[in-house]
């Protein structure tokens, strides 16, 4: 599971790995999120933004992984989430 901020995520190739988890979340917040991978194959995969309105959920946000990510996370947005699916191994800098 993934924190808001501070943290080194493992994050294994094909696989969904949560890197920002934020429960009742208090203001607006912008999280950059990096990736270091040993792999000299470029970075490739997608990311899904999660985020709910107060308690209902939105629609989630999906794009491409690049070596630098920001997000915001809005004043309502009770639960915020950020999953990542790279194509290699990777590990992932939330600040």
């Amino acid at each position: 599971m993934g924190a808001c901020i501070g943290n080194r995520i493992d994050c294994p190739a094909g696989t969904w790995t949560r890197v920002i988890a934020c429960g009742f979340g208090q203001g607006p917040r912008e999280f950059e999120i990096t990736f270091e991978s040993s792999d000299p194959t470029p970075l490739a995969g997608e990311f899904r933004e999660l985020k709910s309105v107060w308690i209902l959920a939105a629609s989630p946000s999906t794009g491409r992984l690049e070596s630098a990510l920001r997000f915001h996370r809005g004043y309502f947005n009770t639960f915020y989430a950020v999953e990542v699916r790279p194509s290699v191994d990777v590990v992932a800098i939330v600040s």
